[in-house]
């Protein structure tokens, strides 16, 4: 399908509404792979029908793993894979396009993920797979809009970050705003986020 030419203000906006959530996302399912596997030897599940013992209290380890599944399936990031989904097969994306396929399974593997029925290792199974969905989608940007042009767009920090990890250093740490916390951000979410993620919650 021949793409359809857009505006730089529009390419801003599509990543913005469309990448941004997802590049958010895959650092909070990094981040639940990490308590995942930080948490193997726990007497109490990180999930399943025992995890309930402890994932009901937000200061636990259970409960901090509730909340960034909670927060990979917030209405922010199914909607941006919905729109993406939605406007690929008509080639409007500035960024390229995605298998539509791949799409529907990664919306019915994030929107399926609940970490009080699911086992652990198919819980975590599943989050390396939208984790890889979601390199994807950063790959495809990578791949089509050159890094001159990120920086015309002043996007170019969301895709290759200052520091190699990927993830903002925390000398910046600052308290996490309330706003935030309405939507379950944490401490260490918050930490991660780039000025321009934490923008969405201002």
């Amino acid at each position: 399908v021949e793409q359809i030419p857009v505006t730089n203000k529009q390419l801003a906006s599509e990543i913005n509404s469309q990448v941004r959530p997802m590049v958010v996302g895959r650092e909070t399912g990094r981040l639940a792979l990490d308590i995942i596997d930080a948490n193997q030897d726990n007497i109490i599940p990180m999930s399943g029908t025992f995890s309930k013992i402890a994932n009901w209290n937000s200061d636990t380890e259970q409960g901090i793993l509730k909340s960034y599944i909670e927060n990979l399936k917030s209405p922010n990031v199914l909607g941006a894979m919905k729109s993406l989904k939605d406007a690929s097969p008509t080639g409007a994306t500035g960024f390229g396009q995605l298998n539509i396929k791949e799409l529907e399974i990664l919306i019915n593997t994030l929107g399926a993920l609940n970490v009080d029925e699911t086992n652990v290792k198919v819980l975590r199974r599943s989050i390396v797979s939208i984790n890889d969905a979601f390199d994807s989608v950063v790959n495809m940007v990578k791949k089509n809009v050159s890094e001159e042009k990120l920086k015309e767009l002043e996007l170019h920090e969301l895709f290759y970050p200052s520091n190699s990890s990927g993830v903002k250093a925390k000398t910046n740490a600052s308290p996490v705003p309330d706003a935030a916390k309405e939507s379950d951000v944490t401490q260490e979410m918050w930490n991660s986020m780039s000025p321009e993620d934490r923008k969405l919650f201002q």
